[in-house]
């Protein structure tokens, strides 16, 4: 059981949520990638990989060879306070470099609202981590499952099939990290909760009010 949790738990980093994103934006509403060159769309998806979890990962490495973190694994809570940061500073860069406000190659509305949301997320677990620990799997998880919901109307399939699917996954994720002892159950929850309504937000709320400031 140990090495399924711990296969879950890498195959499901959080830090792949944004990639994982992105791919299924190329497959449910590829329309939104209709600007592209076939060579630009997959260059679009390496660039996010590369933004999100390369340079990520790279950024821990350097931070744990410089003994600013004792551990990848980032245990105890305080040392997770310098990468959150790192990880926000990355995902701010992403969002503004698909935001397509912005009229750069790879402007994608979907995938600078997913980091938006991915942004939100991410400030609100720093906050919460000066009080206790909490789920950065179950936030991806439940940001996973609030991304979905929020890109049906936009997808040229029916997915609703898919949702009871993600949400067995996304309970099998936060099983995982019980069965590792990584996280309380109440950290596991907090963590869906956090990454759905990161989601939510996103996809509903902030487009909600800015129609109402540009009205």
């Amino acid at each position: 059981m140990r090495s399924i949790a711990h296969f879950l738990s890498a195959l499901f980093h959080p830090l792949l949520f944004p990639t994982y994103g992105a791919l299924y934006i190329t497959f449910f509403a590829p329309h939104f990638f209709a600007q592209l060159s076939p060579k630009a769309f997959q260059l679009s998806v390496i660039v996010i990989f590369i933004l999100t979890f390369i340079f990520p990962v790279v950024s821990l490495m350097l931070m744990r060879k410089l003994d600013l973190i004792p551990s990848l694994t980032l245990e105890d809570k305080k040392d997770r306070v310098i990468p959150y940061i790192a990880v926000a500073t990355f995902y701010i860069w992403t969002f503004f470099y698909y935001k397509p406000s912005y009229r750069l190659p790879f402007a994608n509305p979907l995938i600078a609202t997913m980091m938006l949301g991915s942004v939100i997320a991410t400030f609100v677990a720093f906050f919460i981590n000066i009080f206790r620990k909490i789920s950065l799997h179950t936030i991806a998880a439940g940001g996973w499952i609030g991304f979905m919901l929020g890109t049906m109307q936009y997808t040229v399939y029916d997915i609703g099939i898919l949702i009871p699917l993600f949400l067995v996954l996304a309970g099998l994720i936060g099983t995982a990290r019980l069965i590792l002892k990584a996280h309380e159950p109440k950290e596991i929850i907090q963590g869906y909760l956090v990454g759905f309504v990161s989601q939510f937000v996103a996809f509903t709320i902030v487009p909600y009010f800015q129609l109402l400031f540009n009205n």
